[in-house]
């Protein structure tokens, strides 16, 4: 059975300061699809993912997230698709270091409406799931890097988003920790039946055999 297209990228190109990032690329990601981007750094992997989050917009071509071109679409009309289907990890984290665990997952939710008995177990059964459970109260300016990526995936996944974005996830982290961020994220793929995308320009999710795409020439090609 074809799986339907989550994000459709059609003869786009991204130019800043007249100079291209991105040109005419073509780009397709399918439902429940784990998929990595691969390319070295300044090849334009986060400008990818902003544009499909809407976040830039390009000067040429179409890009179609869950069935609509974005490209046409108000900023207020992105912003409601981007914060009930798309779940984010930033590359930076964004996370409230003076915020609690607790409170910083809650932040999609916050934005929309008061959180409510169930969100808080949402956010317990997340905790678990990244076994950080004993941090719920803790603030984030406590916590070691690796615990701040864990927390930054458990509030992508606090909305029940259809889509998990990546942006560099082991980049701050020592190889150890990192190995142990890249099987947490492919358990929670597992469990929570998501379609995954994640640029890297590291290697710690070959194993795990991923569509892969590799970025460079300003263009995206397909490697397996």
């Amino acid at each position: 059975m074809t799986k339907k297209n989550i994000v459709l990228l059609k003869d786009v190109s991204f130019r800043y300061l007249n100079k291209y990032i991105l040109k005419d690329v073509n780009f397709s990601l399918s439902e429940n699809d784990f998929c990595i981007i691969k390319g070295k750094s300044g090849e334009g992997k986060t400008t990818v993912l902003n544009l499909i989050t809407g976040i830039l917009k390009p000067q040429k071509g179409k890009i179609t997230v869950f069935g609509k071109n974005i490209v046409k679409m108000k900023n207020s009309d992105i912003s409601k698709i981007r914060n009930k289907k798309i779940g984010v990890v930033f590359q930076n984290y964004l996370l409230e270091n003076e915020f609690s665990v607790l409170e910083n997952i809650l932040l999609p939710i916050t934005i929309n409406r008061i959180p409510k008995e169930k969100d808080i177990d949402l956010v317990k059964n997340l905790l678990n799931d990244i076994e950080l459970s004993s941090k719920i109260d803790e603030k984030v300016k406590n916590l070691s890097g690796g615990q701040i990526q864990r927390v930054a995936l458990a509030r992508a996944f606090a909305n029940n988003p259809d889509l998990v974005i990546m942006d560099e996830p082991t980049s701050n982290l020592d190889n150890k920790t990192s190995e142990k961020i890249v099987k947490l994220i492919f358990s929670m793929y597992k469990k929570y039946n998501k379609t995954f995308l994640i640029v890297s320009h590291e290697n710690y999710f070959d194993e795990l055999n991923p569509k892969t795409y590799l970025i460079g020439n300003k263009n995206i090609s397909k490697l397996k």
